[in-house]
């Protein structure tokens, strides 16, 4: 199933608990999509675990959760301005033709990752 919290992120945790905690899932079967401003653009990378590198949603599922779930990691960039991360990571996102042909092929291979072969996922995407 794919879940789309419609709470502010910085409170992520709570509704991924509460689907975790009704469908007793071990976090193995737990995959958070989530952006990263240390990636560029459209680079995407799987990792099991670790720290929440500052972001708020990944801590606030950590504090519910743990943090031994796995991540697929978006790349969205730095601001290349003055702007701040926080203004960028929240502001209106256009540069959909760079990305929309990488996010149809993640839909299209994500059962690779559900199914643990991350290497054919990665391979099938890149």
């Amino acid at each position: 199933m794919l879940i789309k919290p419609y709470s502010f992120m910085n409170n992520s945790g709570i509704p991924v608990a509460k689907i975790r905690n009704f469908y007793k899932l071990s976090l193995d079967n737990i995959i958070v999509i989530h952006d990263d401003a240390d990636l560029e653009l459209g680079r995407i990378k799987i990792k099991k675990g670790g720290s929440s590198a500052g972001h708020n949603g990944l801590k606030s599922i950590d504090s519910f959760i743990g943090n031994d779930y796995w991540r697929l990691r978006f790349g969205v960039g730095r601001p290349e301005d003055e702007k701040s991360l926080a203004d960028y990571v929240l502001s209106k996102f256009s540069n959909f033709d760079n990305v929309t042909p990488l996010v149809e092929k993640i839909a299209k291979n994500i059962h690779l990752m559900l199914q643990g072969d991350n290497t054919a996922f990665i391979n099938l995407i890149v």
